[in-house]
């Protein structure tokens, strides 16, 4: 007819070349799709299809885990957005962050900080700073103070309490413990 071709399998009609549900080239949605289910509309990755769309949205996905998404890209587990690159499972998993300037690394889903590099403080006081399970400061190195365990590490001194190990010059060369 004049506004429809078939051919070996494929349909020809105005803008769209397909061949049942398994393959589309759709120029008038600006779609590409091959694999189940090729001939809907999808907006999020799915399992034995090679999607893209040039729509206001663009989509752009292999199967289930490679996706470009709403300008997010998954692959492998991983998030790469506007502002971060991301892994985090049940099992912990790093963000590198780059609007927060840090690098932090989880021991759970997320909601756990283990280890921050960067900006450890949030006021751009930059260093590592190292944390238990619970939250509780176990180090920091920088700018937000040279702390281990309690033990504050200065250019000449390390101290603690009542205790100090002094190397200036003007220091008593003692070593105080009480």
């Amino acid at each position: 007819t004049a506004n429809k071709a078939r051919l070996a399998g494929w349909e020809l009609v105005p803008g769209q070349l397909k061949s049942g549900t398994v393959a589309r080239i759709d120029g008038n949605q600006a779609t590409i799709a091959l694999g189940a289910n090729a001939h809907q509309t999808h907006t999020t990755a799915q399992d034995n299809l090679f999607y893209v769309s040039a729509s206001a949205n663009p989509t752009f996905f292999v199967g289930q885990n490679f996706s470009f998404i709403n300008n997010v890209l998954t692959a492998a587990g991983w998030t790469v957005d506007t502002n971060a690159i991301t892994k985090i499972n049940a099992d912990g998993g790093i963000k590198i962050n780059s609007s927060n300037k840090q690098i932090v690394v989880y021991s759970d889903n997320g909601s756990t900080e283990r280890v921050i590099l960067g900006d450890t403080s949030g006021g751009d006081a930059f260093g590592i700073k190292g944390k238990d399970g619970s939250g509780n400061t176990l180090f920091v190195l920088g700018e937000e103070g040279n702390q281990i365990a309690g033990w504050t590490i200065g250019t000449g001194a390390i101290s603690k309490n009542a205790v100090k190990l002094d190397s200036t010059s003007n220091a008593v060369r003692t070593l105080l413990i009480k």
